[in-house]
């Protein structure tokens, strides 16, 4: 089977755009909703997107990109990266009773958890430090109760 059966073949052009920082923390903000809800509505994307990067989206330069006359305030800005995910594949959108809510394909969530992990390795290294430490205490607490 070749790749670009399974997904888009433009999905990794956010990667590399001139944007692609904010692009990334996009999908990340994508990955921790996903986390905490298993359905995201449109809106409640764009406010998300708007609180945890408003600083970002602010400051970036989007002059490179196609903007709606009407995408210059920082919910126009989430408004066109929503686009740009769905246009590129990261993202379905799908509407129940007229209300829009975002998706995530498999491939999609694989990826972004991919991406996350090799931007976050250090919080990896910390949990596996904890958890091994955890183990060795509950390993030497039963020990000890064995010889008492």
């Amino acid at each position: 089977m070749n790749l670009y059966d399974v997904i888009p073949e433009n999905l990794f052009s956010i990667l590399v755009s001139p944007n692609k920082n904010l692009y990334v923390k996009a999908l990340f903000v994508l990955l921790e909703a996903f986390k905490v809800q298993l359905q995201i509505s449109k809106n409640e994307l764009v406010s998300m997107l708007i609180s945890s990067l408003e600083d970002e989206l602010s400051i970036t330069d989007f002059s490179n990109e196609k903007l709606f006359e009407n995408d210059y305030s920082l919910s126009g800005k989430s408004h066109f990266i929503i686009r740009k995910l769905k246009t590129d594949g990261w993202i379905f959108i799908e509407t129940e009773s007229f209300v829009e809510y975002v998706t995530l394909p498999k491939y999609s969530i694989k990826v972004i958890q991919l991406l996350f992990d090799l931007t976050h390795f250090e919080d990896q290294e910390n949990f596996a430090y904890v958890y091994s430490t955890y183990s060795s205490l509950k390993m030497a607490n039963k020990d000890r109760e064995i010889f008492e």
